[in-house]
């Protein structure tokens, strides 16, 4: 027998995210969204569900999880809430694995984030491969940290280590493939 039974119109939103840093072999642990996710409910009293998940695409595969809010019925919220705070919860999922995308989906539209939020004047980052100009001169070191200096829409200015041009303007994709946020 149900003692108390309680409706609201059903709602649901999913944070698609792989575990993947980037473009390279390291990947995450579940504890580290775990960890992301705990510190973002307990701020702002909120609950989601984290479940494991595998992405496959043409060439490749990774691990991620599927981060799930619904619309329960004991703390009711409208759809526009619940999507705002799914959206939040992307970004700060996206910046913290260090994914370039996230996907964020509704019953009717899905949403997706790109890292370039993520990239800010004055961030670190880390070379994930040696990189030389056309004259076959290092610009990056694999492993070194070189400095955000500049981010207007899709170009990151970035410094390097040859002295007749301390830094050049890069394309946020080739960015996103050939660095981390340290």
């Amino acid at each position: 027998m149900i003692s108390k039974q309680t409706e609201e119109k059903s709602y649901n939103v999913q944070i698609w995210v792989g575990l993947r840093v980037g473009y390279s072999d390291e990947v995450h642990p579940i504890k580290d969204v775990e960890e992301l996710v705990d510190e973002y409910v307990n701020e702002i009293k909120d609950c989601v569900t984290i479940t494991p998940t595998q992405f496959r695409y043409v060439n490749g595969n990774e691990p991620g999880v599927i981060v799930g809010y619904i619309n329960y019925p004991r703390f009711p919220q409208p759809p526009e809430e619940l999507t705002k705070r799914a959206l939040e919860l992307g970004e700060i999922l996206m910046c913290g694995l260090g994914q370039n995308r996230v996907s964020v989906t509704t019953p009717d539209k899905t949403y997706m984030l790109e890292r370039n939020e993520c990239i800010q004047e004055g961030d670190e980052l880390v070379a994930l491969m040696t990189i030389r100009n056309v004259l076959g001169s290092p610009l990056f070191e694999k492993g070194e940290t070189y400095k955000v200096l500049n981010v207007v829409d899709n170009f990151i200015t970035i410094n390097h280590i040859l002295y007749a041009n301390e830094h050049a303007d890069f394309d946020l994709e080739w960015v996103m493939k050939n660095f981390k946020i340290k």
